[in-house]
């Protein structure tokens, strides 16, 4: 819904802030129905203007606006006739709400919060430019105050290959423009979102093409500036480079497969990024063959290479995962302030969560007594980091007020046990039942015994330092009644 509602602000020039209106936008407790939008749009000074008409009524009306479809309960970005046209979900004698934004001069200037959020935005802007900037006069310097002649093409493109790698980055990374993706979507079959985003566009499962093409053109252009100009390296940079375009070819064949055959859209940076590919082979080949010697040594070329390469790609992934997170967080925040906001929001919330029986079975693992008036149910996931950590934060607790809680220890089943007879959880209730409960040191065993769990963190390797030799029933029955 906000994308739609981003689309078609940008597309009309107003000015505001993207991440401040699609965060009041998700912070509405009536997201995602219309009313969202419209308290969203107020409480950032635009004025909209929304009228319930028949499809015969709207077609003369002045383009671009907005169309809200109850049945879907989204927003449709009607640019011109054509888009009215493909909106079957309007049949001539139903009604559509045509929604019509408009801004006042200095509007921005009447939320501080979205003011200062705009301030921010742009000023990243302004910064990827500068970079962008700094890294053409870097490229240009070093063609006209160093590197050989021969050089000048295949630095041109590898700067080309980094610029449009960095947009699709960019992308990635949640920060688009009105310009990028009208370029994206500016024709048939082309969807820039559907490539970068299937499957086929994954390395490693948190590795993207865009992250290692970025990495690649990056360290390209770092190599020829600054080695390439070294008269006692260009040798060996030749040989080395020749091998590493020539392996671009069947990249280049794989890419165009896949976009025409397989997902059936083209993206237009992908198809930039492999033109690029192509005539660094080419231009290189017919352009520079008098500078290769594939007798000389390429090993020290393809070692500084592939250092540069992984430096980089480890740089971008760090920054990816970061952003990952802020999304996460933001995602999160959005969520508790529709659950502050509404009572029927945070009624829906809790209803739709897992659902656990806090009566203490027997055999389960526990610290403290049973009659301490502070009783705490611990339910985590064994694999789970974060679950790692409030642990600790727990145990923590019990030892500084052990006569005050009594805690439980429950299990989820983790997609690691799967096909594990014992799972970790029945290993753990089974060893703890017959070896750790009842002893005269029962609390202070329990919290060693996980303690060691969560630092080894592996079945095998724990059962070698706990062996047990049993049929796991109390485990599995107590693990079974903990999942119910």
């Amino acid at each position: 819904m906000e994308k739609v509602i981003n689309e078609y602000l940008d597309f009309i020039g107003i000015k505001y802030s993207k991440i401040f209106l699609r965060n009041l936008i998700k912070s509405n407790p009536n997201y995602p129905k219309e009313i969202s939008v419209y308290d969203a749009l107020n409480k950032i000074g635009l004025k909209y203007y929304a009228c319930k008409l028949s499809k015969v009524k709207i077609y003369s009306l002045d383009f671009p606006f907005l169309i809200y479809l109850d049945a879907e309960e989204e927003f449709k970005f009607v640019k011109n006739k054509s888009d009215l046209d493909l909106l079957k979900e309007i049949g001539n004698d139903r009604e559509g709400i045509v929604v019509v934004i408009t801004a006042e001069d200095n509007f921005i200037l009447k939320n501080s919060d979205h003011y200062n959020t705009y301030k921010k935005e742009r000023l990243f802007k302004f910064m990827l430019s500068l970079v962008l900037v700094c890294l053409f006069i870097v490229v240009i310097g070093s063609m006209f105050f160093g590197l050989e002649r021969g050089f000048n093409t295949t630095v041109l493109l590898a700067f080309a290959g980094i610029v449009s790698s960095m947009f699709l980055q960019a992308k990635e990374f949640g920060v688009n423009s009105r310009e990028i993706e009208q370029f994206c979507k500016g024709g048939k079959n082309l969807d820039c979102d559907l490539v970068t985003t299937s499957n086929y566009s994954r390395v490693f499962k948190n590795v993207s093409l865009t992250n290692v093409s970025t990495s690649y053109f990056a360290a390209l252009l770092v190599s020829l500036v600054f080695v390439g100009y070294q008269q006692n390296l260009l040798l060996q940079l030749s040989s080395f480079l020749f091998y590493l375009f020539l392996a671009n070819i069947p990249i280049v064949l794989w890419s165009l497969y896949i976009q025409y055959f397989k997902l059936k859209a083209w993206c237009k940076f992908c198809l930039i990024i492999d033109s690029v590919l192509v005539l660094l082979f080419i231009q290189y080949w017919f352009f520079n063959d008098e500078k290769m010697n594939f007798n000389s040594n390429i090993i020290s070329p393809t070692v500084a290479f592939s250092f540069v390469f992984f430096l980089i790609l480890l740089c971008i992934l760090l920054v990816k995962n970061k952003s990952d997170d802020l999304k996460e967080l933001e995602h999160n925040l959005n969520l508790s302030r529709r659950i502050v906001n509404s009572e029927s929001v945070f009624k829906s919330y809790v209803y739709n969560q897992s659902y656990y029986d806090t009566e203490c079975f027997e055999n389960e693992i526990s610290i403290g007594n049973i009659d301490n008036p502070i009783k705490i149910l611990v339910v985590k996931n064994l694999y789970c980091k974060p679950c790692r950590e409030h642990f600790y934060k727990i145990i923590n607790l019990f030892q500084l007020f052990p006569n005050i809680y009594h805690i439980t220890f429950r299990f989820k089943v983790s997609g690691k046990d799967i096909d594990k007879d014992p799972t970790t959880g029945e290993y753990l209730i089974q060893y703890w039942a017959q070896k750790i409960k009842g002893s005269n040191y029962q609390d202070i065993e329990t919290i060693d015994f996980l303690m060691n769990w969560s630092k080894i963190r592996e079945l095998g390797k724990f059962m070698e330092s706990y062996p047990l030799k049993s049929d796991f029933k109390i485990g599995k029955e107590i693990d079974q009644r903990q999942l119910n």
